[in-house]
C-alpha cells in the first residue's frame, strides 16, 4: 500500500533507513532532484541531496522525526544530480512497517 501512496503523491517524496541511506523515492522526487530512474538515487544518503551548509541542521531534524515520530516542516536547500540548487520544505515521520 506504501508504495502506491508514494508513487502516486504530488509531493516528493524520499524513504531512507534508519541510517539516512534511501530506500524509495517518488516520481516527483526524481524530477524535483533531477534523477531519470529510481535507482540512481536509492542507495544514496539521504544527505547528500541537502547542500552542505544545511546538514546539520537535517541529521538534527532527523534524529528528532526518529525519537519524536514526526517533525514540523522546515525549509533547506537541496541539491539536484547536476549540482544546481533549489529551496524546499521538508517533513519527516518514522514510519514503521
Amino acid at each position: 500500500m506504501h508504495q502506491s501512496l508514494i508513487t502516486k503523491s504530488p509531493d516528493a517524496i524520499l524513504v531512507a533507513d534508519p541510517d539516512g541511506k534511501i530506500t524509495d523515492v517518488s516520481p516527483r522526487a526524481l524530477e524535483r532532484f533531477g534523477y531519470g530512474e529510481p535507482e540512481e538515487v536509492q542507495g544514496k544518503n539521504l544527505f547528500d541531496l541537502v547542500a552542505p551548509e544545511y546538514r546539520a541542521k537535517a541529521k538534527i531534524r532527523l534524529e528528532q522525526a526518529e525519537r519524536d515520530g514526526l517533525v514540523r516542516p522546515l525549509t533547506f536547500r537541496f541539491l539536484r544530480s547536476n549540482g544546481s540548487s533549489f529551496i524546499g520544505e521538508a517533513h519527516a515521520a518514522k514510519v514503521e512497517d
